[in-house]
């Protein structure tokens, strides 16, 4: 069977077109463009940062059964002490809003040309795997026994195995939009997004410190 190439180079030949028509026949059917993967080329940053909405909203959702994101990147569960709202909240002015202002300004000490609202993108979109899994591991957390000399068993492994997940998730994105919004490459981009990392993880325990004083 014959390609739609092998034909097209078959009428080319017999009717004698010219070059041009020629190229622009074999365009029309040539393979289509690959599809972008990258959520931070695809979607501009105005669209990306209304997920901040949502993953604020399933944190909050997510408190009610223990669970706290107390810092950048922070996850923690207590199976007997609720979060109340004020903290929930606190906790997710700190993880988002703050945490992209952080990021924000290590991007500008990148590009001149980042924007906070495509940093702030990045920061909600990188928040949910560990939002999305935060029930699933508080489920898991207290099925934990209470001796804490217990063996290792099936709801820690999986505690683990989710907790490693969402984290791994949550920092190669941060890493990806971090990347498309500085367009930094190799060394630079590793030094300001260590950088920023770690002076977003400083600025969010001060400020819940602060907060819940």
């Amino acid at each position: 069977m014959t390609s739609p190439e092998d034909r097209i180079k078959e009428i080319v030949r017999r009717r004698g077109l010219e070059d041009a028509d020629a190229s622009r026949l074999l365009a029309s059917v040539g393979k289509p463009e690959a599809r972008e993967t990258n959520p931070f080329r695809r979607w501009s940053g105005e669209t990306t940062s209304l997920v901040a909405i949502p993953i604020a909203a399933l944190g909050l959702l997510a408190s009610r059964f223990g669970v706290r994101f107390d810092g950048a990147l922070d996850l923690h569960h207590s199976a007997t002490n609720a979060v109340s709202t004020a903290t929930a909240l606190g906790d997710q002015l700190v993880a988002v809003p703050l945490t992209a202002l952080v990021f924000f300004l290590a991007a500008r000490a990148t590009s001149k040309t980042a924007r906070f609202v495509d940093v702030l993108g990045v920061v909600a979109v990188a928040r949910i795997a560990p939002t999305l899994l935060a029930i699933p591991i508080a489920f898991l957390g207290r099925l934990l026994p209470a001796d804490p000399l217990a063996g290792p068993g099936l709801a820690l492994a999986g505690l683990v195995v989710l907790a490693l997940v969402a984290l791994g998730a949550q920092v190669t994105l941060l890493v990806q939009g971090f990347a498309t919004v500085t367009a930094a490459r190799g060394r630079r981009l590793a030094l300001a997004f260590v950088a920023a990392l770690v002076c977003a993880e400083i600025a969010s325990k001060v400020a819940l410190a602060a907060l819940h004083r």
